[in-house]
Protein backbone atom coordinates (compact mmCIF):
# COMPACT_ATOMS: atom_id res chain seq x y z
CA UNK A 1 0.00 0.00 0.00
CA UNK A 2 2.76 2.57 1.18
CA UNK A 3 4.93 1.69 -1.94
CA UNK A 4 1.98 3.24 -4.22
CA UNK A 5 2.70 6.89 -3.12
CA UNK A 6 6.67 6.54 -3.29
CA UNK A 7 9.52 4.97 -2.41
CA UNK A 8 12.65 4.42 -0.30
CA UNK A 9 16.01 5.67 -2.14
CA UNK A 10 19.01 6.08 0.08
CA UNK A 11 16.88 5.29 3.26
CA UNK A 12 15.15 8.83 2.54
CA UNK A 13 11.52 8.37 1.29
CA UNK A 14 10.70 9.89 -1.99
CA UNK A 15 7.11 10.69 -2.56
CA UNK A 16 5.31 9.95 -5.93
CA UNK A 17 1.75 11.48 -6.31
CA UNK A 18 -0.69 10.71 -9.30
CA UNK A 19 -2.02 13.68 -9.71
CA UNK A 20 -1.42 17.37 -9.11
CA UNK A 21 -2.04 18.09 -5.24
CA UNK A 22 -4.10 21.08 -4.21
CA UNK A 23 -2.78 23.89 -1.71
CA UNK A 24 -4.38 22.13 0.95
CA UNK A 25 -3.31 18.84 0.16
CA UNK A 26 0.38 20.03 -0.15
CA UNK A 27 0.11 21.77 3.29
CA UNK A 28 -1.02 18.10 4.61
CA UNK A 29 1.66 16.95 2.60
CA UNK A 30 4.17 19.83 4.66
CA UNK A 31 3.11 18.52 7.84
CA UNK A 32 3.42 14.73 7.38
CA UNK A 33 7.02 15.27 5.68
CA UNK A 34 7.57 17.29 9.32
CA UNK A 35 6.08 13.99 11.41
CA UNK A 36 8.34 11.77 9.29
CA UNK A 37 11.56 13.69 9.38
CA UNK A 38 13.11 10.90 11.26
CA UNK A 39 11.55 8.29 10.27
CA UNK A 40 14.68 5.68 8.84
CA UNK A 41 13.20 2.94 6.51
CA UNK A 42 14.49 0.24 7.29
CA UNK A 43 15.18 -2.87 4.52
CA UNK A 44 12.69 -4.10 2.02
CA UNK A 45 10.25 -5.77 4.58
CA UNK A 46 6.74 -6.08 3.97
CA UNK A 47 4.30 -3.08 5.42
CA UNK A 48 2.56 -4.69 8.38
CA UNK A 49 -0.18 -3.63 11.13
CA UNK A 50 0.68 -3.21 14.60
CA UNK A 51 -1.09 -2.41 17.77
CA UNK A 52 1.37 -0.36 20.23
CA UNK A 53 -0.22 -0.78 23.41
CA UNK A 54 -0.34 -4.53 23.22
CA UNK A 55 3.69 -6.09 23.57
CA UNK A 56 2.55 -8.90 21.15
CA UNK A 57 1.58 -6.16 18.48
CA UNK A 58 -1.88 -8.02 17.97
CA UNK A 59 -5.21 -6.13 18.62
CA UNK A 60 -7.62 -7.18 21.20
CA UNK A 61 -10.82 -5.44 22.87
CA UNK A 62 -9.30 -6.70 26.39
CA UNK A 63 -6.30 -4.25 25.38
CA UNK A 64 -8.95 -1.50 24.41
CA UNK A 65 -10.72 -2.01 27.35
CA UNK A 66 -7.35 -1.39 29.86
CA UNK A 67 -6.20 1.20 27.79
CA UNK A 68 -9.29 2.94 28.26
CA UNK A 69 -10.02 2.07 32.20
CA UNK A 70 -6.30 2.90 33.38
CA UNK A 71 -6.06 6.50 30.61
CA UNK A 72 -7.68 9.60 31.84
CA UNK A 73 -10.83 8.51 29.37
CA UNK A 74 -12.27 7.26 32.33
CA UNK A 75 -11.22 9.36 34.96
CA UNK A 76 -13.96 11.21 34.75
CA UNK A 77 -16.67 8.82 35.53
CA UNK A 78 -18.96 8.48 38.27
CA UNK A 79 -17.40 5.76 40.69
CA UNK A 80 -20.41 3.77 40.76
CA UNK A 81 -20.56 3.81 37.10
CA UNK A 82 -16.69 2.74 36.39
CA UNK A 83 -17.94 -0.46 39.26
CA UNK A 84 -20.73 -0.80 36.94
CA UNK A 85 -18.56 -0.97 33.53
CA UNK A 86 -16.31 -3.27 35.09
CA UNK A 87 -18.94 -6.05 36.41
CA UNK A 88 -20.55 -6.21 33.22
CA UNK A 89 -17.28 -7.76 32.20
CA UNK A 90 -16.32 -9.47 34.61
CA UNK A 91 -20.26 -11.77 33.78
CA UNK A 92 -20.90 -14.52 31.78
CA UNK A 93 -23.35 -12.33 29.67
CA UNK A 94 -23.79 -12.49 25.77
CA UNK A 95 -21.80 -9.67 24.13
CA UNK A 96 -24.85 -7.73 22.76
CA UNK A 97 -26.12 -7.50 26.48
CA UNK A 98 -23.01 -6.06 27.71
CA UNK A 99 -22.76 -3.40 25.02
CA UNK A 100 -25.88 -2.45 25.68
CA UNK A 101 -25.08 -2.01 29.69
CA UNK A 102 -22.06 -0.32 28.47
CA UNK A 103 -24.11 2.18 26.08
CA UNK A 104 -26.43 2.50 28.53
CA UNK A 105 -23.82 3.85 31.69
CA UNK A 106 -22.21 6.00 29.34
CA UNK A 107 -25.56 7.15 28.05
CA UNK A 108 -24.71 7.04 24.41
CA UNK A 109 -28.18 4.72 23.85
CA UNK A 110 -29.89 6.38 20.53
CA UNK A 111 -32.90 7.55 22.12
CA UNK A 112 -34.99 10.33 20.95
CA UNK A 113 -34.14 13.00 22.81
CA UNK A 114 -30.15 12.01 22.66
CA UNK A 115 -30.56 12.12 18.88
CA UNK A 116 -32.65 15.18 19.40
CA UNK A 117 -29.89 17.14 21.26
CA UNK A 118 -27.29 15.88 18.70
Amino acid sequence: MVRRVGNNTNRRWCWSWCCDLTTNEEEEVQVLQHLLFDVVMVGESEDKWRWIPENSGLFSVKSVYSLLMNGRVMQDLNPNVLTALQALWENDIPSKVGVFGWRLLLDKLPTRSALASR
